[in-house]
């Protein structure tokens, strides 16, 4: 009796293997023919192509979120932040004069000791490099660059404060100008790269090109704040 049940449990354990077997190749064999119909509308040429487009995308993002870029686009911001509170007590005159002094090459050590930045200029001299170094952010082209430094511009931390009391519909306003912030942010990261790759560090031709990319991303957000203050003020009418 006890030969009977276990033959019985064996030829059971047979009978389920091989219907599972059966039923995953047929589920192999119809993901192959779906597989194929679809791979049969596209020669494999286009195919290779939406196949590597996907990887670089992953390798923009991945690169995005790296400790080496993170502390680039940190040391940028730092930068950015005292830069930007100096250039906010200035007067439309200073801001003038102060725009014509960058230029000249006897005057940009004194402007970076005013606004107090060697620091912060040291740091972006020394993230820059070891991002230069990294092997993933080497291979990037330049528009995959451009890609990289316009889904990253937001972390400049730009932030942007709604007025209160503006009443009526302006959503369309704050979208205009987080579009112009965040393309003043890409343009700021684009500029300040080809400062540290077309000039040697530490000389006044790269901390003027700095201060220089700078200044127009500052004039940049100024810009995109008084569009928002005029589109806040037509929706009201």
């Amino acid at each position: 009796m006890e030969n009977k049940k276990t033959g019985l449990y064996f030829s059971s354990l047979v009978l389920i293997t091989s219907i599972s077997f059966i039923v995953y190749s047929c589920s192999l064999d119809e993901y192959d023919i779906i597989n194929n119909e679809v791979k049969s509308d596209l020669n494999m040429e286009t195919v290779q192509t939406l196949d590597g487009q996907s990887c670089r995308v992953l390798l923009i993002d991945s690169i995005g979120e790296s400790d080496v870029f993170l502390d680039y686009i940190m040391s940028i911001r730092a930068f950015s932040k005292k830069f930007d509170i100096y250039y906010s007590t200035l007067n439309d005159e200073e801001k003038k004069q102060f725009s014509s002094s960058i230029n000249n090459d006897d005057c940009v050590e004194n402007i970076i000791n005013e606004l107090e930045v060697k620091d912060e200029i040291e740091q972006i001299v020394k993230t820059k490099e070891k991002l230069s170094n990294n092997t993933s952010y080497s291979t990037l082209s330049e528009s995959e660059k451009s890609v990289l430094f316009n889904n990253y511009s937001n972390l400049l931390g730009n932030t942007i404060i709604k007025t209160r009391g503006e009443g009526g519909d302006t959503s369309h306003c704050e979208e205009a100008r987080k579009r112009a912030r965040d393309a003043a942010g890409a343009k700021l990261l684009s500029d300040q790269e080809d400062c540290n790759d077309y000039f040697e560090a530490w000389t006044t031709a790269h901390a003027a090109c700095l201060l220089n990319a700078k200044l127009t991303h500052s004039d940049a957000l100024s810009k995109a704040d008084d569009a928002y203050k005029k589109c806040v003020k037509e929706s009201k009418n």
